[in-house]
């Protein structure tokens, strides 16, 4: 029991943080399918990269204005782009305008390339930017409005681009979208059990216990954790054996061009 208290204190002590950091990795998550396009996983370190750099411009202005976090991050981004995904040595006017070119153009160059491509900071540009897209509205939904599932459709928006970029590509497995899955359900988990027990309640009260105050052997989080487990693994085991589990069936952006 006293490890139950442990973790539930942990938890609404910290929510913010813990719900925050697993909507990066969820936004890190969803454009990993990006990966299809390229001939080697190195664009997947500036995608971590970026996912951090959001993580931490929120942490950071959480208590800020919206327009301030905004601007902060925006202003993060741009330093990302030209410094890590272009490395500009020195940001000249010229060099600037090649940043915001090469970004802006980026989905061009990822539909009309010729794939596998290796993975160049034009064609990357995209990738990166709904990677932190996907953190940066999901971060900010998190610390600002308390509904459990608010932060969520920056990610899922995030997958279905991604998706509709790599439909036909060949697929590695089913391990990136039971991961997707997974890490949305302990969002919803971590967020609905912070909401049921506040932060500097003396105790936590209906933490592990069901509806009659019965206490649950492993406490609510505990609990939800292998539910979660096994949902993202039944969900990836029945898109495995779905009949639309074929290159042909899936859409693709590729083929209009």
């Amino acid at each position: 029991m006293a490890t139950e208290r442990s973790l539930s204190a942990w938890v609404t002590g910290r929510a913010v943080r813990v719900d925050v950091a697993l909507l990066a990795a969820l936004a890190a998550v969803a454009v990993l399918p990006f990966g299809r396009l390229f001939v080697d996983e190195r664009f997947v370190w500036q995608i971590v990269g970026v996912v951090v750099v959001a993580f931490a411009v929120a942490r950071i202005t959480e208590s800020r204005p919206v327009p301030v976090a905004a601007g902060a991050h925006l202003a993060a981004m741009v330093a990302y782009l030209v410094f890590v995904v272009f490395r500009v040595g020195v940001p000249t006017p010229t060099a600037l305008r090649g940043v915001w070119n090469g970004t802006t153009g980026s989905w061009a160059d990822l539909l009309t390339t010729v794939l596998p491509a290796v993975p160049t900071a034009r064609l990357v540009a995209l990738p990166v930017v709904v990677a932190w897209l996907a953190a940066v509205g999901g971060a900010e939904m998190a610390q600002r409005r308390p509904w459990v599932s608010a932060p969520l459709p920056f990610a899922i928006a995030a997958f279905t681009l991604s998706l509709l970029f790599t439909g036909q590509r060949p697929a590695h497995g089913w391990g990136v979208a039971a991961a997707f899955v997974a890490l949305a359900l302990c969002v919803v988990l971590v967020r609905a059990n912070a909401q049921r027990a506040p932060v500097g309640a003396s105790s936590a009260e209906g933490w592990g216990q069901d509806t009659h105050r019965r206490s649950l052997p492993g406490g609510q989080l505990r609990l939800g954790l292998p539910v979660v487990a096994v949902i993202a693994g039944l969900g990836s085991v029945v898109a495995a054996v779905s009949p639309f589990d074929s290159a042909a069936d899936r859409t693709d952006l590729h083929t209009g061009y």
